[in-house]
C-alpha cells in the first residue's frame, strides 16, 4: 500500500519520493511514526486521502481473524494522523452497513455516513451533456432515452455515453439522436456484461428465477410472480419468495413495482437469461453423471489422471453438458501441461455457460502457455492468435494484453529497421492498444511519429523551396501549407511557413530597393520615391526604408529647387509671367524658410504686374479703336484691378466708359430709323424705348415717331395673330383681330380679304352652309366677280407666266379705279392690287400667303411693283 501510495504523491504533487522499501514495513507502526511524517512538507498543508473500496467484504467470516479485526484495529490508530482523512465505500454487493457486525458498525461510528446511489436527471443530464459541449451535441430525445435505459447509473450512462463517441469517431456525425442511442444498446450490453452479470452471479436460485421472469415480464404483482414460477414446476416456499423480492429491492436492482431499475438489466436478461437457458443453469444435473464425477475426483485426487479423465468422460455421456466433468477434464489437461486438449475442453465448458468464471479462467491460462510456447518457437502469428482468443473471452486480461503488445512493438521495430515507418506505427498503435497505460511504449510510438513527421515535412518545405526558387507563389503556399498539416501546433513549421507566404513580399521589397536605386542613379527622385514609398507600404517597420525615403527626398528636393529657378528664370526672359510665377511659388512651398526666394517671387510678381498693366492699357485702346466698348472696359478694369490705387487707370476707365454711352446711344438711334425706314415696327420700338432708357429728356422729341410705330407694331402683331387663329379654323377670334385691325387702318396689308375669308369661314360652320349648293354658288360668284374686277390684269398675267417656272420674282399691274359699293368707299391702290392678285397666287401657289405677307410693296408712278422670294 504505501509502494502505490508514493507513485500517486509523485504524480499528483509532482514530486520525486523515494520509495520505501518493504522491509521498512515490518513494524506496522513504521507507516504512522516515519513515512507519514515524512509526507508532511509535500502536502504543504493539504490532506491525504485514503479511499478503500468493497469494505465490507471483510465482513467474510474466514478472515475475520487472519485480517479483518488486525486492519481496522491498525485503521483506528490511522485515524488520530493530522493529516490523514478517509473514505470506505461498502454496500456494492448488498452488505449495507446497517446489515454489518456490530463491531463495523462501532468502527464506523465516528463517520459520516452517506448513501451513493443513482443520479438525479438534472445529474444524468449533466454527465451525459457537459462533457462533450461544443464538440458533441445531444437532442433533447436521446438524453431521456439514456436516462430511460440506465435510470441514472452513473457507470451504465458513461458507458452509454463512451459507445456514442465512438460511433460519432466512426461516422463523423456531431450530433446524438434516439435512433443513435438504439443502435448502440447491444455494444453497451456487450460491454456492460461483466457488471451486469455480477448481479446475477450474486443473487440465490429463487432470485434468479425472480429475474428471469421479470425479465420476461417486468412490473407484474409478487403473486403473479409466484404463478409463473409454480407453472415452470419450480418449488420454493412464499417466504423464502418474499424475502428473494426484498433483497434485489435492497439492492436497487427492483423497484417497489417490481420494475428492473435498470432497463439495461432487462435486456440483458433477455439475450442471456431466458427461461429454457434459467432452468439448464439451475435445475438438477444427472444422477448417474454425478457419480462419474466423483469417481473422477478420487481418482484425481490419487494422481491417477488418465484413468479421472476417462471417468469424466464417462459422465460426458450420461449428459454432453455437464460443465464439473468439462472444468474436471480441462483443469488435468492443464496441470500436464497439455494446453491445446485444455482450451478445447474449457472452451466446451464455456458454450455451456459462457460466463463461466473458471472456465474463463482455465481457458485464458491454456491460451496463454500456447501463445508463451508459439512465441518461444518464432511463431508469431499462433502466438498472437492464442492472445487474442484469451481477449475475445476476457477483454481486460492483462497479462495476454502485456503479451500482444510486447509482439506487436518487436514487429514494430522489425519494420523500422527495413524503412516501413508507416507498418511500425500501425503495430505500435496496435501495442497501445493493448497496454495503453505503456508511457516508453506511447513515448516510443511517438518518437517515430516526430521523426516521421520531420521527414514529411522536410519533404514539403524541399518541394516549396524549388517552387519558391520559380516565383510559383500560390504553389509553395500550398506546399508549405501541407507541411503544417502534418503538425500544426509546430510553431518552427507555424514560422517557415509564414516565411513562405511572405516571400512573394520580400521578392517585391527586393525589387523595389532595386528599383530606387537605380532611379537614384538616374537622377529620377521621382520614381525612386514611388518605389521607396511602395516598400515602406510593404515593409512599414523598416526604419532603414524610412530613413532612406527621407534622405531621396531631401536631395529631391535641392534638385527640384534648381530646376525651379531655372525655369523661373526662362520663363521670365521669355514673358511667361504666369510660369515664373509658378516656379517660384514652387521652390517655396519646397523650402518656405528661404527668404531668397520669397524675395525673388515678390520681384517676379511686380515685374508681372507692370507688364501685364502695359499689356492692358495696349489692350483698350486697340479694343476702343475698334469700337470694342466691352473689350476695352474689360481691359481698363483688369489693370484697376492689377492696381487699384492708380487714378490715372480710373480716369481712363471713365472716359472710355463715356465714349461707350455715346456710341450706344447713336447705335440705337441709328437702327430705330433705319427700322422705321423699312417698317419694322417692333425693333424701331425696342430701339428708340431703349435709347429713352438712357436718354428719357428726348421722349418728346421722339414721341410722335414711337407712337407710329408702336400702333403699326401691334397692328402686325395682332394681323399675324389673326393669320394663326385662320390657319387653326378659329374664325372667331380672327375677325376679332382683323375687326380691330380695320378699325385703325383699314388698308392695312391684306386685312380686308383676311377678314373676308373669316367670316366665310365662320358661316360655313353653321348647318345651313353645309348644303352643297351653297358652295357651288358661292364659289361661282367669286369667280365672277373676280374675272370682272381683274379681267385686264389676268389676262397681263397669264401672258407674261413662265409656265416652265410657275413661280413669280415680279408682277407689275396698272392701277385701276374701283369703288366699293357696300359702302362707296374709295379703295387704295395699293388694296386694289393686293386684293387682286391675291386670288389668283392664291390658286397657283400653296404658299402664297405667306410669302405674300412678307412681300414689301414698292408705289412709283402709274404701275406698282411687288417682288416676291422665290422658292
Amino acid at each position: 500500500m504505501a509502494s502505490e501510495i508514493v507513485r500517486t504523491l509523485n504524480k499528483q504533487l509532482d514530486a520525486d519520493l523515494l520509495r520505501p522499501k518493504r522491509d521498512q514495513f515490518a513494524d506496522p507502526e513504521t507507516f504512522i511514526t516515519e513515512f507519514i511524517p515524512s509526507l508532511a512538507p509535500q502536502l504543504q498543508g493539504q490532506t491525504l486521502l485514503l479511499t478503500f473500496d468493497e469494505f465490507d467484504t471483510l465482513s467474510r467470516p474466514d478472515i475475520q481473524d487472519t485480517l479483518a479485526r488486525p486492519l481496522i484495529n491498525y485503521f483506528r490508530q490511522l485515524f488520530d494522523v493530522a493529516c490523514l482523512n478517509f473514505i470506505f465505500s461498502i454496500g456494492s454487493s448488498g452488505n449495507k452497513l446497517e446489515n454489518m457486525q456490530a463491531s463495523y458498525t462501532n468502527f464506523f461510528k465516528s463517520a459520516l455516513y452517506r448513501k451513493i446511489s443513482f443520479l438525479s436527471k438534472n445529474e444524468c443530464r449533466g454527465l451525459i451533456t457537459k462533457p462533450v459541449k461544443g464538440v458533441i451535441t445531444y437532442q433533447s430525445k436521446a438524453v431521456q432515452r439514456i436516462t430511460q435505459i440506465t435510470s441514472g447509473h452513473p457507470y451504465f450512462t458513461q458507458l452509454m455515453c463512451h459507445e456514442l463517441f465512438s460511433r460519432c469517431q466512426t461516422t463523423g456525425s456531431r450530433e446524438i439522436t434516439p435512433e443513435d442511442v438504439d443502435d448502440i444498446l447491444d455494444d453497451v450490453i456487450e460491454r456492460g456484461t461483466v457488471n451486469l452479470k455480477f448481479v446475477w452471479d450474486e443473487a440465490t436460485d429463487l432470485e434468479k428465477w425472480v429475474l428471469a421472469v421479470l425479465g420476461e415480464k417486468e412490473g407484474i404483482s409478487q403473486k403473479e410472480i409466484s404463478t409463473t414460477l409454480k407453472s415452470q414446476g419450480i418449488r420454493f416456499v412464499d417466504s423464502d419468495l418474499n424475502s428473494a423480492v426484498l433483497h434485489l429491492r435492497d439492492k436497487d436492482v427492483l423497484t417497489k413495482d417490481n420494475q428492473l431499475v435498470i432497463h439495461l438489466m432487462k435486456l440483458w436478461l433477455e439475450i442471456n437469461r431466458p427461461m429454457d437457458r434459467v432452468r439448464e443453469e439451475l435445475v438438477q444435473t444427472n444422477p448417474i453423471a454425478d457419480r462419474y464425477i466423483e469417481i473422477g475426483d478420487e481418482l484425481r485426487d490419487r494422481h491417477q489422471f488418465d484413468e479421472a479423465v476417462e471417468s469424466y468422460q464417462r459422465a460426458l455421456e450420461f449428459q454432453e453438458n455437464n460443465i464439473s466433468a468439462l472444468l474436471n477434464i480441462a483443469n488435468i489437461f492443464l496441470n500436464q501441461h497439455k494446453y491445446t486438449q485444455a482450451a478445447a475442453s474449457f472452451e466446451k465448458a464455456l458454450q455451456v455457460n459462457s460466463e463461466h468464471i473458471a472456465a474463463r479462467q482455465g481457458y485464458c491460462q491454456a491460451q496463454l502457455a500456447l501463445g508463451d510456447q508459439a512465441r518461444q518457437s518464432g511463431d508469431v502469428d499462433a502466438a498472437i492468435a492464442a492472445y487474442q482468443a484469451i481477449l475475445n473471452r476476457t477483454p481486460v486480461y492483462r497479462q495476454a494484453r502485456e503479451n500482444l503488445a510486447a509482439i506487436y512493438q518487436e514487429k514494430a521495430e522489425e519494420y523500422l529497421s527495413s524503412g516501413n515507418d508507416t507498418q511500425a506505427l500501425d503495430q505500435l498503435r496496435l501495442a497501445l492498444e493493448m497496454t495503453p497505460e505503456d508511457e516508453k511504449l506511447s513515448a516510443r510510438r511517438q518518437q517515430i511519429i516526430n521523426e516521421k513527421k520531420a521527414a514529411l515535412v522536410k519533404s514539403w518545405f524541399d518541394k516549396a523551396q524549388r517552387a519558391l526558387r520559380r516565383k510559383r507563389w500560390d504553389e509553395a503556399v500550398k506546399l508549405a501549407q501541407e507541411a503544417l498539416k502534418v503538425d500544426p501546433d509546430d510553431q518552427a513549421i507555424q514560422k517557415r511557413v509564414a516565411a513562405i507566404k511572405d516571400a512573394p513580399r520580400q521578392e517585391k521589397l527586393k525589387a523595389y530597393r532595386k528599383e530606387a536605386e537605380t532611379a537614384i542613379a538616374k537622377g529620377n527622385y521621382p520614381k525612386a520615391i514611388a518605389a521607396l514609398e511602395s516598400a515602406i507600404l510593404l515593409s512599414p517597420e523598416d526604419t532603414a526604408l524610412t530613413e532612406w525615403l527621407e534622405s531621396t527626398r531631401s536631395d529631391q528636393q535641392h534638385a527640384q529647387l534648381r530646376m525651379y529657378q531655372t525655369q523661373a528664370e526662362e520663363a521670365q526672359e521669355a514673358g511667361d509671367w504666369d510660369a515664373a510665377i509658378t516656379a517660384r511659388e514652387a521652390a517655396i512651398k519646397l523650402d518656405p524658410e528661404d527668404e531668397t526666394l520669397a524675395e525673388a517671387l515678390t520681384e517676379t510678381k511686380a515685374d508681372q504686374k507692370n507688364a501685364q498693366l502695359r499689356s492692358y492699357q495696349k489692350q483698350a485702346e486697340s479694343a476702343q479703336a475698334a469700337g470694342d466698348w466691352e473689350a476695352a472696359i474689360a481691359a481698363r478694369e483688369q489693370a484697376i484691378k492689377l492696381d487699384p490705387e492708380n487714378e490715372t487707370l480710373s480716369q481712363a476707365l471713365a472716359k472710355t466708359q463715356a465714349a461707350q454711352r455715346q456710341a450706344k446711344l447713336d447705335g440705337l438711334l441709328a437702327q430705330a430709323d433705319s427700322s422705321f425706314k423699312m417698317e419694322n415696327w417692333s425693333e424701331a420700338v425696342s430701339a428708340w424705348e431703349a435709347y429713352l432708357t438712357e436718354v428719357p429728356e428726348d421722349a418728346e422729341k421722339l414721341e410722335e415717331r414711337l407712337a407710329h410705330a408702336r400702333k403699326y407694331a401691334q397692328l402686325s402683331a395682332d394681323y399675324t395673330e389673326a393669320q394663326e387663329h385662320i390657319h387653326k379654323k378659329q374664325f372667331s377670334r380672327a375677325i376679332s383681330k382683323l375687326q380691330g385691325i380695320i378699325a385703325q387702318d383699314p388698308t392695312y396689308k391684306a386685312t380686308s380679304r383676311l377678314l373676308t375669308e373669316a367670316v366665310e369661314g365662320s358661316r360655313q360652320r353653321k348647318p345651313i352652309w353645309r348644303k352643297p349648293w351653297l358652295y357651288v354658288g358661292l364659289l361661282s360668284i367669286v369667280v365672277i366677280a373676280l374675272a370682272t374686277i381683274f379681267r385686264t390684269q389676268i389676262i397681263d398675267l397669264v401672258t407674261s407666266i413662265n409656265w416652265q417656272k410657275p413661280r413669280v420674282d415680279a408682277i407689275s399691274l396698272e392701277p385701276l379705279p374701283f369703288t366699293s359699293t357696300a359702302n362707296q368707299t374709295s379703295i387704295d391702290p395699293q388694296e386694289r392690287f393686293t386684293e387682286g392678285i391675291f386670288s389668283y397666287m392664291e390658286r397657283t401657289s400653296p404658299t402664297f400667303e405667306d410669302d405674300f405677307s412678307s412681300a414689301k410693296p414698292e408705289w412709283g408712278g402709274n404701275k406698282h411693283t411687288v417682288q416676291f422670294k422665290t422658292i
